[in-house]
């Protein structure tokens, strides 16, 4: 998604603007207050302009994913700008003392709450397994403190540092006791309030987010149970690897190791019912399971994602609220708020909403919205139409090369160089052939390219 052209002057920083826009905020979840320190973040993140409208065009992944969580634990919505702070939306994140992820969690903290972290898979990296983990330790906080000020510096600090602080202020109110925190806690209110500030009021700055891809937008998750490699979703999938593993960072070793307790696979929405399908193939049940590791499978050459989405507008209709419509057009009311430049979710009947959705094709086809009417652009809107291509998951347009693959199942441990050996076929031929730059170790149950035949389609 393109973003808008930038303004050439930023919009002068007004204080007594910020001061009262902190003041619209919720004032029983949080005091709001401004003060130097409070100003001095919120200026930083205005100003430093590029940083901002990353985390921006992150929040439209993870923002969904945080509120579904906290919802469920019953916690405030507001808790969802905490990992700005922690991580700036990175999952990757790690810090110098070790701590890991979007809600960055040490590891004995991660494994108290049921994370597992080792040499596959860490599962701090999981945006949904970490979100549920960061839920259950912000509940306990809150039943131990009852003041969400108090649990975010116990988030930052640890609780036993807040209640020796309590203890020496002999008060309850985070802004009196935070001078018996250590300097890193006592800033760690302020700059959620300055991260609070900067989504809800972005707009204001003219700051433009930097949108990621339809692709890392437009999402499902299913649950698997068994070893799947990304270079074999790929496959499967024509998805790149690199928007493979930023949907998937948890696994480390570029696999989907199998787990009695299911694995989190997320993938484009455009092409997860293909996926959907060959899991369904793997099931021990399924009969056919042998026989599809025996012959070749077609795979259709990637064609360019942007064709598969098309931009739409919505008119509302009286007593719809974002959430009602979000549950009809399957996306979530933040990615509404986004797209359409919201300040709420307050919406008036008549309201024109850019909407962003698969092009209907027949394995998903179903009736459409009669309130949808494509366009071509919408006049001074900061997000700009997609271009025009054919669908990518559409049937009737047949890609003009397949490609066949024959494979080779590792029963045991074994290199490359040993199965090319074996077939009488050159190494090199082999690497080339998987995308391989050097030999490489086949685990039990991985497979390996040993042939390829390319047809017309």
């Amino acid at each position: 998604m393109a973003k808008a052209e930038k303004p050439e002057i930023a919009p002068v920083f007004s204080e007594a603007e910020v001061k009262a826009r902190l003041e619209s905020l919720d004032k029983e979840f949080l005091d709001y207050r401004y003060n130097t320190a409070v100003r001095n973040y919120v200026k930083r993140y205005v100003t430093g302009r590029k940083g901002s409208e990353y985390i921006l065009g992150r929040t439209v992944m993870y923002f969904p994913i945080f509120e579904r969580y906290l919802e469920e634990a019953g916690l405030p919505e507001s808790l969802k700008y905490l990992p700005i702070i922690e991580s700036t939306l990175n999952p990757k994140a790690r810090s110098r003392v070790g701590a890991v992820g979007l809600w960055q969690f040490m590891p004995a903290t991660g494994r108290e709450y049921g994370l597992k972290i080792g040499r596959y898979v860490d599962e701090r990296v999981d945006p949904i397994k970490s979100s549920k983990a960061a839920a259950q330790f912000l509940t306990k906080e809150y039943k131990r403190f009852g003041d969400w000020a108090l649990v975010l510096a116990a988030y930052n600090s640890g609780s036993g540092r807040v209640s020796r602080a309590m203890k020496r202020a002999r008060t309850k109110d985070y802004w009196r006791l935070q001078r018996y925190l250590p300097s890193e806690t006592r800033n760690y209110v302020p700059r959620f309030i300055a991260a609070t500030y900067l989504v809800e009021f972005f707009d204001k700055h003219d700051l433009q987010p930097d949108y990621p891809s339809l692709d890392l937008q437009l999402t499902e998750t299913i649950e698997i149970y068994d070893y799947c490699s990304f270079f074999r979703i790929a496959e499967l999938t024509g998805i790149p690897l690199d928007i493979i593993e930023k949907l998937n960072p948890a696994y480390e070793q570029g696999f989907i190791p199998s787990n009695s307790n299911g694995n989190f696979v997320t993938l484009p929405s455009r092409v997860m019912p293909y996926f959907r399908e060959y899991v369904e193939t793997q099931r021990p049940d399924n009969i056919i399971d042998m026989a599809m590791l025996q012959v070749p499978i077609m795979i259709a050459k990637p064609v360019d994602a942007r064709a598969a989405y098309e931009q739409l507008t919505y008119t509302t209709q009286e007593g719809q609220t974002l959430q009602s419509i979000a549950k009809e057009l399957n996306c979530t009311a933040y990615q509404l708020r986004l797209w359409n430049r919201l300040s709420n979710e307050k919406i008036e009947t008549g309201t024109q909403l850019i909407v962003y959705k698969l092009r209907e094709t027949k394995k998903r086809r179903k009736e459409s919205p009669r309130k949808m009417v494509e366009i071509t652009a919408i006049p001074s809107n900061p997000i700009k139409t997609i271009a025009e291509a054919p669908s990518l998951l559409s049937p009737d347009i047949a890609p003009p090369i397949r490609e066949e693959y024959v494979y080779y199942t590792a029963k045991r441990r074994i290199k490359l160089s040993e199965v090319a050996k074996d077939y009488g076929i050159p190494h090199e031929d082999l690497l080339k052939l998987n995308g391989w730059m050097i030999d490489k170790i086949l685990r039990p149950g991985e497979q390996a390219r040993i042939k390829r035949v390319t047809t017309k389609g």
